[in-house]
């Protein structure tokens, strides 16, 4: 499976492109572009051809016998072809027949993946790793996140498009893939890699970590629900469900201080640098979870589209993306020399897209420059970001071995 790991650096910049081009439409509309096609073009190739095929490939690389490596490669290859096909299906019509049907075989081919590696993983792992377990809790959350799709097709059939039943099913997906999915993925590679460096890690304390995070996971959807005012004591749920998730940090925290000797001799000083920003990144990410179970910052949140945007990037660059990036480079699947301006590249375009999405409510009042200015400066960081992602794949090693 090794073959296949330039893919997903494609999708990532194919994503990076879209990403791009949805930008300078807010300073020079695009005659042709339906700005919402272009946008859920964008989030599906950064999901599912970006961090779905990285997450697959490094479940597969990490955990599968290689004499049962062809099981999972006519799958791998399935799922691009459906890739590439909402790649151009999504630009045209949007949600329309082809797309929805293109993205429901995808769900449904995942799912036989999910159940085929877990039947594997099972046969395999007489004792279950502290990495198996994260990588079994994704890939539990990724089959509860599925049901936001399907739920998404019958709201819309029902002429119910514009209601909060659709927002509510579509943060229902997000908010299961990027805090169940996603995180407990990276975690799972990540406990991984420490694990093929032979990095004593306290299983039970490990396991803690996990237990808290997946309790929190589910009362946490509460807190991307509470704009539509629910009532108070979603709010009160909400804030316990992110107090959990401060608490697995800290927990997680203390793990890494306690084996940070060894990390620092089997991680290079840059690789170091790149954990320490997903930590911080992700300690941002609870902190604002917390802050918006406060009815007031909720709705903040929600009337400001720029602080949604800035969040979803936090979480989807800041922290899952860096982190699968970091794992190409300590797995060898990109010369680790020739990226580092990449790296300072990203880095530097996340934070100044960030800061220029967080002060676009305000950016007339201080600056006294016309609105035109801050989007200018949004495109050009995010020109930055698709350098850097055309640089990843470039510098991306296309080794022929197999598991």
């Amino acid at each position: 499976m090794q073959r296949y790991v330039k893919i997903p650096l494609f999708f990532f910049f194919i994503a990076a492109t879209a990403g791009l081009l949805l930008r300078w439409h807010f300073i020079s509309p695009l005659e042709n572009l339906r700005y919402p096609f272009l946008l859920h073009t964008h989030s599906h190739i950064m999901f599912l051809g970006w961090v779905f095929n990285t997450l697959y490939l490094g479940y597969v690389e990490s955990y599968v016998k290689s004499s049962w490596a062809s099981r999972y490669r006519w799958i791998f290859i399935l799922l691009q072809i459906l890739v590439l096909a909402m790649s151009v299906s999504f630009p045209l019509q949007g949600y329309g027949i082809f797309s929805i049907t293109f993205s429901t075989l995808h769900t449904l081919l995942a799912v036989v993946f999910v159940v085929r590696f877990l039947r594997d993983l099972k046969q395999t792992s007489v004792n279950p790793s502290i990495s198996s377990w994260f990588v079994k809790s994704s890939l539990g959350f990724f089959l509860l996140s599925s049901a936001g799709p399907f739920a998404l097709g019958f709201i819309m059939a029902n002429g119910l498009g514009q209601s909060n039943w659709y927002y509510f099913a579509v943060y229902y997906y997000l908010h299961f893939q990027y805090n169940g999915f996603f995180l407990f993925g990276i975690f799972g590679l990540f406990f991984k890699l420490l694990e093929e460096r032979q990095v004593v890690i306290n299983r039970t304390e490990a396991l803690r970590v996990g237990y808290v995070m997946a309790i929190a996971t589910s009362p946490a959807y509460l807190l991307s629900v509470l704009w539509a005012n629910p009532g108070w004591i979603f709010n009160f749920i909400g804030f316990l469900a992110a107090g959990l998730q401060v608490i697995a940090l800290i927990l997680f925290t203390r793990i890494l201080w306690s084996v940070r000797n060894s990390m620092k001799e089997i991680f290079n000083p840059f690789s170091l640098i790149l954990l320490r920003i997903v930590l911080i990144s992700l300690y941002i990410k609870i902190t604002l979870q917390l802050l918006s179970a406060f009815p007031q910052i909720a709705s903040l949140a929600y009337e400001i589209r720029a602080f949604v945007i800035a969040y979803l990037h936090l979480v989807l660059l800041g922290i899952i993306s860096l982190f699968l990036l970091f794992w190409y480079v300590e797995k060898g699947f990109i010369h680790a020399n020739k990226v580092k301006p990449a790296f300072r590249l990203f880095l530097g375009g996340l934070t100044g897209m960030e800061a220029l999405l967080i002060a676009s409510p305000y950016w007339s009042i201080t600056t006294g420059f016309a609105p035109i200015g801050l989007q200018a400066g949004i495109f050009i960081f995010s020109i930055f970001l698709w350098i850097s992602a055309g640089w990843f794949a470039l510098y991306s090693i296309n080794t022929k071995k197999d598991n």
